[in-house]
């Protein structure tokens, strides 16, 4: 069992960041964060440059809010003078993962290891799918990945805020869809009674929105000369 515990937490970095295969939409992977003592001999051996792979984020929905006092880190993963204090937020531009731990950057760079926070961070993959990683208030990581074949386009019938994974609005930073505004959803969610689509705006309250009818209009055919 402690075998099986230590090969999931290796393989768990390579699958959220670039290295997953695409899975369904309503298919949550879920795994306990850790710290670099479970990390395997082959991935110690791995040099620093191919250990860190740094992705820029989709900052607007990527937000977390600290779940205990925490000092930032600097790209060499070393502790920094400067403490996030708990139940601050901050927008979540950059992550990163070194060995076993995922971390997440601001917009200058300053680092935060996923398992003190909770939020959404989300990302688009070479593929063009949309992966979102979700940290609890325990330290638990699930991520999903959404193919964007399977989308929907819809359209905001009022003006309606945008949601965090948990059905609540992001702590300091409130955003608003206008009416007509339109967004691509990935999949219906219900989060304490209220249903959700995820969007690529955020979390939206699926009544406030409305499914654009696809055209059956057909295109013209140009007569050859």
């Amino acid at each position: 069992m402690k075998k099986i515990k230590e090969l999931v937490m290796v393989l768990l970095p390579f699958a959220l960041l670039m290295l997953a295969q695409p899975v369904d939409a309503d298919t949550t992977k879920t795994a306990k964060t850790t710290n670099s003592k479970t990390v395997s001999k082959s991935t110690k051996t791995k040099s620093k440059k191919d250990s860190v792979k740094i992705i820029t984020t989709d900052q607007k929905n990527s937000y977390v809010i600290l779940n205990k006092n925490t000092y930032f880190v600097d790209s060499n993963n070393k502790k920094t003078k400067s403490l996030a204090k708990k139940e601050s937020g901050y927008r979540i531009y950059y992550a990163r993962y070194s060995g076993s731990i995922i971390y997440y950057g601001t917009k200058s760079k300053k680092w935060l290891p996923s398992s003190s926070v909770r939020g959404t961070v989300w990302y688009r993959e070479d593929n063009n799918n949309m992966m979102i990683l979700s940290t609890d208030s325990k330290g638990v990581l699930s991520y999903q990945l959404y193919n964007p074949v399977n989308a929907v386009q819809l359209r905001v019938k009022r003006n309606s805020y945008v949601y965090n994974d948990q059905g609540l609005l992001n702590k300091g930073t409130v955003i608003t869809l206008k009416k007509g505004q339109k967004v691509t959803g990935y999949a219906l969610k219900t989060v304490n009674g209220t249903q959700f689509y995820i969007t690529d705006q955020g979390w939206v309250k699926a009544k406030n929105l409305e499914k654009i009818p696809v055209s059956n209009k057909t295109v013209k055919k140009t007569k050859k000369k």
